[in-house]
């Protein structure tokens, strides 16, 4: 399905998805889904450090989903 907007043409577009590449990298040594079966006690410290990424990230994240969704919607005639 092509949406008609595209990342290299759109700088808003762009902009948005600069926010989800940022946390991915700021956040992907966190331990989420099945990586999580290892040491409980090592899990102990590591959530906190996710539960600190979730409350630093959550409203940039909300907003860049915002925006994206407007970007997606359809221009009205």
């Amino acid at each position: 399905m092509d949406l008609g907007l595209h990342a290299e043409d759109s700088p808003a577009l762009q902009d948005v998805l600069l926010v989800f590449v940022g946390v991915d990298s700021e956040t992907d040594d966190l331990p989420l889904g099945s990586v999580r079966q290892w040491a409980p006690d090592a899990l102990v410290e590591r959530d906190r450090e996710l539960a600190k990424a979730e409350a630093l990230y959550a409203n940039s994240v909300a907003d860049a989903c915002r925006r994206l969704l407007d970007l997606l919607e359809p221009e009205q005639p």
